[in-house]
């Protein structure tokens, strides 16, 4: 499946571009202290980060969007979890699966 995924990045076109202040705002709501993927680029780094690099970011994200950069294969990696529901622990239905994708 994430064969798959990676060879749509470079063929299906997305029309969506995101403004500085949405990717501004997304990037603020992203979780502090947390690394979720194979990078293990904090979140903090964006937060944090001089406004240049800030709209650098965006404007790559927003050429990821469009199809204008090819993106890839380890950016669409993803650490899938199992996050336990409050049941027996001996049975595989009891959990859930989280995907936690890159942060770059």
């Amino acid at each position: 499946m994430l064969q798959h995924a990676a060879t749509q990045c470079n063929t299906v076109q997305h029309t969506a571009v995101n403004t500085f202040r949405e990717f501004s705002q997304f990037t603020q709501r992203m979780p502090s202290h947390k690394a979720p993927g194979f990078s293990a680029v904090p979140a903090d780094l964006f937060k944090q980060a001089p406004a240049t690099f800030q709209r650098r970011i965006h404007l790559l994200v927003n050429e990821i969007l469009v199809g204008e950069y090819d993106c890839d294969q380890d950016l669409l990696m993803a650490k899938v979890i199992l996050i336990h529901e409050d049941k027996d622990i001996a049975i595989l239905d009891h959990y859930r699966p989280i995907a936690l994708l890159n942060t770059i």
